[in-house]
């Protein structure tokens, strides 16, 4: 029966989720980027490649020089 009343109530809480998407989003804005899971895990993985790979170096080298690289890793 209260037909405007309705509608009133319909506008508010389409306002009030407007300003609720619109908090979302700055919030998503905000927050610095994150990287996928698998670029993470391929980063974690080639880092310990290259830790490996220097300790191999440095153990197996023949030519007798400790020129390995540091890793950043």
């Amino acid at each position: 029966m209260n037909h405007w009343h309705d509608v009133e109530i319909a506008e508010e809480r389409r306002k009030e989720m407007l300003r609720a998407a619109d908090q979302r989003r700055l919030a998503r804005m905000a927050r610095p980027p994150r990287l996928p899971m698998y670029r993470r895990v391929l980063a974690w993985v080639g880092c310990r490649l290259i830790t490996w790979g220097a300790r191999l170096r440095a153990r197996f080298d023949v030519s007798g020089a400790a020129n390995t690289p540091q890793t950043a890793c």
